[in-house]
Formats: structure tokens, C-alpha cells, sequence
């Protein structure tokens, strides 16, 4: 993490991938020859503390790079990295010859290898920079004699003197500088190649966009006209919404009258079902009413005689106890009361049978009616076919047989009271359909789904949310309609 941090310091965007990686090399050489001086600085201080001053001045200019990068000084930075890496090789090169050594070709080898510094820290189209830099290490490389003398290095002058020897560093010298000048110049030529080829590619790229602009104008024009013709279109269409408005308000209207004239009529055909259920609960209530009225005439008939009879005891004492007791048991002769007493509960029965009657009667009228029907409530379905039929019981008693075949059905949640209108309507017509004596049959049963699909125009009853079962009402009557 360390490293990636010094290796990255002066890179930035605006500087162009090729120079952000020279300046990645130039910290990374820097870091390598800080490395380099310090090593040589402990190695100094042991054995030659009289060239001290050459690893010392190493790590400074490698302490001078990395503020010279932050700051936004590369090319400075570069140039002082190769300038400083030519001299402080020749200095060290020339300090470094073994005492008595006749030739020393490592010199040369070490300072040919010092010129590649200008090309791997400075950037083929940095010119100025890469030749200037080039042209330095060269000089350097050939006037080390005069170098040597002036910071008075002993060499061993067969070195310099032997003519074989300077030809052979004055020939290196020059071929790597003719070198990098054919670099330079091959480096101008593609770049030339490249920047009519760009010049020729934008020219293409201007053509294009005139064309493309030229096509997005027609398709403006296009597109303004498209919009006026969508701008009538939402004209006509604003138009139309108005009118769809004002039928759309009608339409309300018609519906709410709509929806008082079926009130009405439903209203109708209730008052309608009223009168008739009169006459029904009329009829059915008369006879057990006729039984109650019978009884209580020849019950209060019976009383009447009980009472006397009371009277007459409560008229019994000591002084008139055998006339009077002679008296009573006449009139338990003459009332019949050995038959009085049977014929009394006999009527009281009449009386309960007659009460019961009407209770249930009317026990059935409000099973029909269904005062709540306005809510949803599970329902006994059979319950409220009996009291239907039960109310419609003097249209077909004795004309009409009633043939009930039930299957066994769970609760249904519904609306009772209009169910219960629901299976009026139907057995009515039933019965109005047959002429003299018939027969009706009302069939019930619970369906599955599977079965539901084999029977068709049959009236069901969801039983559930999912509708996996299904209830079957069939009411078939013998008439000819």
C-alpha cells in the first residue's frame, strides 16, 4: 500500500496516461536509487568515508523528486533524475577503479547503460526533453577524461590514452545518439502520419455531423408538423371529451332514473307478492283463528257452569248442608259434569292446537320476510323453502302435490329475504303453470366443480370464496308451459 502510494504521487488526470507512466517510472527509479545511496552511504562509512559525499548527494536528489512530482514539476523532475544519475555515475565509476587496475571497461559498459535514463523517463513526443537529455549523456560520456581531471578521480591514464579506447567510447556514443535521432525522427514521421490521419478522420467526423444535422433539421420540420397535427388531434379530442362529458352526465341521470323506476317496480312486485301472501296467510290463519274461536265460545259456556256450581258450594254450611248439598248434586245432573270436564280440556286443547298453529304460521311469514334480509347471513336454504311453500299452501292444497327430494346442503351466506322472493317467483309460476292436477318437484344438492360442467342453464349457488362447491335448485313442475 505503501509503495502504490509513492509510486502514484504527481500523477494526474489532466497529464495523459503515457506521461502519468513515466512519472509512475520516474518515483519508481527514485525509489530504487534512494535505495542505491543509502546502502552506499552505510557501505561508505565502514570502508571509504572519503566518497561519503557521493551516496549523500544519491539520497537527496531522490528526496528532491517526489515534492518536485507533488507539485506538478515532472519535467523538472525527470531532467534532475537523469542529469544528476549521468554525473553521479561518472563520479562514482571513476571512484570505484580498483588500485592498479590497467583497464577498466565497466566504466563505459555502466555509463552506455546510463543512457537509456532519458528513454525510460521521458516520453517520445517530450522532444525537447528525450533529446536534450540524450544529448547531455552523451557529452558526459565523451569528455570523461576532462571530467575525471577536473574533480581529480585517479584513474589509470591507459584507459583515456589508448586511442583503441576512446574511438571504441566516442563510436557507442555516437551511434546511440544517431540512434535516438532516428527515433526522434521516425517518432516525427508517425506523428505527422497521425495527425493528417486525425485531421482527415475529424474532417470525416465534421461530415458526418453536417449530414446527421442536416438529417435532425428534416426531422424537426417533420416533427413540428407531426406536432400541429397532434395539437388538432388533442383539439378534436378535447372536443370529443366534452361531448363524452356532457353524455356521460345523461347517462347518469338515465341511470338514476333508471334505478327509481326498478325501485318502483321492485316496490310494485312486493306490494304485489303482499296482496297475494294476504290471501294465504289469510286463509291459513282463518282455520286454526276458527278453532280458537269455537273453544273459547264453548270453553266460556263450560265456566259459565263451573262458576255456578261454585256459587252453590260456597253457599253450603251447617244449618243448610243437606238441602244445599242436595241442591249441587242436581246440578251436576242436570250440567252433565262427568262429560263437562273431558269436553273443557278437550277445548283448552282445540284452543293451544289453534294458538300453536298461528304461531307457527307466523313464525314462518317472518322466516319469509326476513326482517335483516339487508345483511349477508348463512342460511338454511330448505328452511326457506318450506316456508315459502307453507304461505303458498291454499293454491295448491289438494290440486297440487308438492314432491320434495333434499340432499343434504351446508349453510349458504346470502340475503334471505330476497332469496326467499327468488323461490316464491319460482314455485308461483310453477303452480300458475299447471292446469287442474299436477305435480312439482324441487330437487336440491350440493355440486362440485367437475360436475358443474356437464350441466348447463341450472341455477347454482356459490357456497364458498374459492367456488369449489356449488349448490343445485331444480323446481320441475307437470304443466304444459
Amino acid at each position: 500500500m505503501t509503495f502504490t502510494l509513492l509510486f502514484s504521487i504527481g500523477k494526474k488526470k489532466k497529464n495523459g496516461r503515457y506521461i502519468n507512466e513515466k512519472i509512475k517510472i520516474s518515483n519508481q527509479v527514485t525509489l530504487v536509487m534512494f535505495g542505491i545511496g543509502l546502502f552506499y552511504m552505510i557501505y561508505s562509512l565502514i570502508w571509504f568515508p572519503e566518497i561519503i559525499f557521493i551516496p549523500v548527494l544519491t539520497c537527496a536528489i531522490s528526496l528532491l523528486i517526489y515534492p518536485l512530482n507533488y507539485y506538478g514539476f515532472h519535467i523538472s523532475s525527470r531532467t534532475i533524475l537523469v542529469v544528476g544519475g549521468i554525473l553521479l555515475s561518472a563520479i562514482f565509476h571513476g571512484y570505484s577503479v580498483p588500485e592498479g587496475q590497467s583497464f577498466n571497461y565497466h566504466f563505459f559498459i555502466g555509463q552506455c547503460g546510463i543512457l537509456v535514463f532519458p528513454w525510460l523517463l521521458a516520453d517520445i513526443r517530450e522532444k525537447g526533453l528525450l533529446f536534450s537529455t540524450t544529448l547531455f549523456c552523451v557529452l558526459i560520456l565523451c569528455s570523461q577524461s576532462q571530467f575525471n581531471n577536473y574533480f581529480e578521480i585517479d584513474l589509470d591514464p591507459n584507459v583515456f590514452r589508448a586511442p583503441e579506447i576512446v574511438f571504441f567510447a566516442y563510436l557507442i556514443s555516437f551511434i546511440i545518439f544517431l540512434s535516438g535521432l532516428f527515433f526522434m525522427q521516425k517518432s516525427n514521421y508517425e506523428s505527422e502520419i497521425g495527425y493528417w490521419n486525425l485531421v482527415k478522420e475529424v474532417k470525416q467526423k465534421n461530415k458526418e455531423i453536417i449530414e446527421k444535422q442536416s438529417l435532425i433539421e428534416n426531422q424537426n420540420d417533420v416533427l413540428k408538423q407531426s406536432q400541429y397535427k397532434l395539437q388538432q388531434r388533442n383539439d378534436e379530442l378535447n372536443i370529443k371529451q366534452n361531448e363524452l362529458n356532457i353524455q356521460n352526465s345523461e347517462l347518469k341521470a338515465a341511470f338514476e332514473k333508471l334505478k327509481q323506476t326498478q325501485a318502483q317496480l321492485v316496490q310494485s312486485e312486493k306490494m304485489a307478492s303482499i296482496g297475494f301472501l294476504t290471501a294465504g296467510i289469510a286463509h291459513e290463519i282463518n282455520n286454526p283463528v276458527n278453532f280458537i274461536s269455537a273453544g273459547i265460545v264453548g270453553l266460556r259456556k263450560s265456566l259459565n257452569h263451573f262458576f255456578i256450581l261454585v256459587k252453590e258450594y260456597d253457599k253450603l254450611n251447617k244449618e243448610n248442608f243437606d238441602y244445599q248439598y242436595r241442591r249441587v248434586n242436581r246440578l251436576k245432573e242436570i250440567k252433565n259434569f262427568k262429560e263437562l270436564i273431558p269436553l273443557v280440556l278437550k277445548v283448552a286443547n282445540d284452543i293451544s292446537i289453534g294458538a300453536n298453529r298461528t304461531a307457527e304460521i307466523v313464525k314462518e311469514l317472518r322466516n319469509f320476510s326476513r326482517i335483516d334480509e339487508l345483511s349477508l347471513r348463512f342460511t338454511d336454504l330448505h328452511q326457506g323453502l318450506e316456508s315459502t311453500l307453507l304461505l303458498l299452501k291454499n293454491k295448491y292444497k289438494n290440486i297440487i302435490e308438492i314432491q320434495k327430494n333434499y340432499g343434504e346442503l351446508p349453510l349458504v351466506e346470502c340475503y334471505p329475504g330476497k332469496l326467499n322472493q327468488v323461490f316464491m317467483n319460482i314455485l308461483m309460476n310453477a303452480i300458475q303453470a299447471i292446469e287442474g292436477e299436477g305435480v312439482v318437484q324441487i330437487y336440491t344438492s350440493l355440486l362440485k366443480k367437475s360436475d358443474l360442467e356437464s350441466q348447463v342453464c341450472q341455477p347454482y349457488l356459490l357456497t364458498s370464496p374459492i367456488a369449489s362447491e356449488y349448490v343445485s335448485i331444480k323446481v320441475i313442475d307437470s304443466g304444459k308451459g
